[in-house]
């Protein structure tokens, strides 16, 4: 991860739960809870309806996820967080 990345993600720690506070109204927000099997860590991914093939995002992405060795050998939240980000 850039040290920039870096930086603005540690500088504005955002997690799920203010995520979800924020857009607890909003009807058309689409959260996906995840987690890796491997080492059950948990996240959420988070979308707009109506904006997202959320069947493609099912069989793709979150299948793809699930399945990718690095993330098995992630032992915390960030470490899955700092794999994303770069």
């Amino acid at each position: 991860m850039s040290s920039a990345k870096r930086k603005v993600y540690m500088e504005k720690v955002i997690n799920s739960a203010v995520i979800k506070e924020l857009f607890k109204d909003s009807s058309d927000i689409v959260i996906r809870p995840v987690t890796i099997s491997q080492n059950n860590i948990k996240f959420h991914l988070f979308g707009v309806d109506g904006m997202m093939d959320t069947q493609l995002l099912d069989e793709a992405i979150l299948r793809t996820i699930k399945m990718d060795p690095y993330l098995s050998g992630c032992l915390t939240e960030r470490m899955v967080m700092d794999y994303f980000l770069d």
